[in-house]
């Protein structure tokens, strides 16, 4: 997952070389690690801080494609609460970390979803149907 982190953040971003928004991380590992092609959705929300728009977006998807999963596997998304909404995604990894893209001095990252500023957040996790 070393090839992941550190991939720059960007508001929208879904370009791995310009950065990538969480969504757009999503994306990118789910195509090289799986051969998904997960649809852009950039031009559904005006910008990633416009929280009832990502919201409505990622409940739109979930039950698009999506279905939710008791305990993770390697791959699964994790929908996390910030601000008490769902608007944040990351990948599991090996439990408890996950990888995820939110802050733009940082970067993509891996963190635990064990730690205090994961652990209350999870609004849980969902496994990708195939195409």
């Amino acid at each position: 997952m070393s090839g992941y982190v550190g991939i720059p953040y960007a508001d929208k971003g879904r370009d791995e070389s310009a950065g990538l928004d969480c969504w757009g991380l999503l994306r990118l590992f789910y195509a090289e690690q799986f051969g998904h092609r997960l649809p852009s959705h950039d031009g559904r929300y005006l910008s990633s801080d416009n929280r009832a728009e990502t919201c409505a977006l990622a409940r739109f998807e979930i039950d698009r494609a999506w279905h939710p999963v008791q305990m993770p596997h390697w791959g699964d998304a994790v929908v996390l609460n910030v601000l008490g909404r769902p608007f944040h995604v990351g990948i599991c990894l090996a439990r408890p970390d996950f990888l995820h893209t939110l802050d733009p001095h940082q970067g993509a990252v891996i963190d635990s979803l064990r730690s205090p500023a994961w652990a209350r957040r999870i609004d849980g996790y969902y496994h990708y149907r195939k195409d």
